[in-house]
């Protein structure tokens, strides 16, 4: 009777999906097992986890452990970027600015940066300071350069504070007070 229900249980268990875990997925990805890590994630990603579904959309990306194809990682990265996460909604932002995948299209860029960085994002942050720098997909602001650049340096980005004291060295000391002023005020209002 004992083998009997020993032989149910263990039936059952093969009845169960199997459900990859992200964590798990995380540590054969760190350890460079792509393979291991897409198998744990696709699951996830199908199942609707936005990490999963990101992560994903980066191995696609960068070919590790499929086939390079950026039309598959934008595919992840639209799904995940509709449930508002940051990370895909800035890596669909570089792709187009690149027109890597998609068309090449500043305004969107832009868009998309804009988007994210208000909800302090630090790359976001970064690369639409760097876009009001250079005038693509907005027009050329050092005001607002300064002010994202500067949200950015303050939550430590090396780059921000590298681009930041480039456009102070083109900026008044009055637009460098207004864009410091601008700062606060975002800081203020979240």
């Amino acid at each position: 009777m004992k083998r009997i229900a020993v032989l149910a249980t263990a039936l059952m268990a093969l009845t169960v999906p199997v459900w990859g875990n992200y964590d798990t997925g995380w540590y054969a990805y760190t350890a460079g097992d792509f393979v291991l890590a897409h198998g744990e994630w696709l699951p996830l990603a199908k199942d609707g986890d936005a990490r999963a579904q990101y992560q994903l959309g980066v191995m696609y990306q960068r070919g590790e452990g499929v086939d390079a194809d950026t039309t598959e990682a934008v595919s992840w990265y639209s799904l995940v970027a509709e449930q508002g996460y940051a990370p895909s909604k800035i890596s669909l932002a570089r792709m187009s600015y690149t027109g890597i995948g998609v068309a090449h299209d500043h305004d969107k860029a832009a868009q998309l940066a804009e988007h994210t960085a208000k909800f302090g994002n630090t790359e976001a942050q970064f690369f639409l300071g760097a876009l009001y720098h250079r005038g693509h997909g907005v027009h050329v602001d050092l005001i607002k350069s300064h002010m994202w650049l500067s949200l950015a340096a303050m939550r430590g980005s090396k780059l921000a504070r590298e681009r930041l004291a480039v456009v102070k060295s083109l900026m008044t000391k009055a637009e460098i007070a207004t864009a410091e002023d601008m700062r606060q005020e975002l800081v203020d209002g979240n």
